[in-house]
């Protein structure tokens, strides 16, 4: 991949600047007013940021990309390990709609919301995508937002870790 920037002194700047994205997206565990996509999208800026610090601190520049896909494979092409739990975090998918989105209605032995919102399936680096700029598509659930929030909080830890 080719590296477009370099900064060799502000990897902490790109973490603190990654922290402040989590400490956003926490506050959708009080505000219940606003989209859960709106929280998940600083979930995904959380882990991205958090990425490039780690880029900026072991090699001095990072690439011009907001995929968490293409920057952990930028760490490993520069053989920077990355757990598989970490990578699992980044990449794996989000199960949100159908049952989880309503719960069950009266009588009915079936949840009702899966006629609604079929499940459906996103990663964390959907959220810079889909949730960015309001579209018609499937809110995002409290769990998807909860799972997204542990997710982020996970990488953030764990590039502290290492820097």
């Amino acid at each position: 991949m080719k590296f477009l920037y370099e900064e060799s002194i502000n990897a902490d700047k790109w973490l603190t600047s990654a922290k402040e994205d989590l400490k956003l997206a926490r506050l959708g565990q009080e505000c219940h007013d606003i989209r859960y996509e709106l929280f998940c999208y600083h979930c995904q800026q959380a882990a991205e940021k958090s990425l490039k610090a780690l880029l900026i601190f072991k090699l001095g520049k990072y690439p011009k990309t907001h995929s968490l896909d293409e920057l952990i494979k930028n760490l490993e092409e520069n053989n920077i390990a990355i757990p598989e739990d970490i990578k699992k975090e980044a990449l794996s998918t989000i199960r949100y709609g159908g049952q989880q989105f309503m719960g069950h209605v009266g009588l009915f032995r079936y949840p009702l919301n899966t006629l609604i919102f079929p499940p459906s399936r996103v990663t964390l680096n959907d959220h810079e995508e889909k949730d960015r700029y309001p579209r018609n598509q499937k809110p995002i659930n409290v769990y998807a937002y909860r799972q997204s929030l542990k997710r982020a909080d996970s990488i953030i830890i764990w590039v502290e870790q290492q820097i």
